[in-house]
């Protein structure tokens, strides 16, 4: 309807996508996060907090499920970066998980971790 040419749900819509927007990027975020996928969880997190901020615009208040979308994208970006700095703790303080790490590196490269770091940085770590 349009009362006295003047159409209340144009500017309605722009935000009510972003907010849909968040909403399907943070679940994949969140599924991405789960998956174990390397760094999508950070892109589809980020976008989902971005697109949850743009659902606002100029209002007091978000849009419907752009709250829990900004969430959703934090826990995925926190599940990431949790798993990814857990596996760096290990790598580099567990004598196994650093030997395990340095078996799948020579098998999957071909060359030992050492002989890599000193044919790409020129000396030892």
């Amino acid at each position: 309807m349009d009362f006295y040419n003047h159409d209340v749900y144009t500017n309605y819509d722009s935000h009510y996508r972003f907010a849909k927007m968040a909403r399907l990027l943070g679940i994949v975020g969140l599924l991405t996060a789960i998956s174990l996928q390397p760094f999508l969880p950070l892109i589809f997190g980020g976008m989902a907090i971005i697109f949850g901020i743009l659902s606002k615009g100029v209002n007091r208040h978000y849009r419907d499920g752009a709250k829990g979308a900004m969430i959703c994208g934090g826990i995925a970006i926190g599940i990431h970066l949790a798993i990814y700095l857990t596996a760096l703790y290990l790598i580099l303080n567990v004598p196994s998980y650093q030997q395990m790490f340095l078996q799948m590196f020579e098998q999957r490269y071909g060359m030992p971790f050492s002989e890599f770091i000193q044919s790409t940085y020129g000396g030892v770590l």
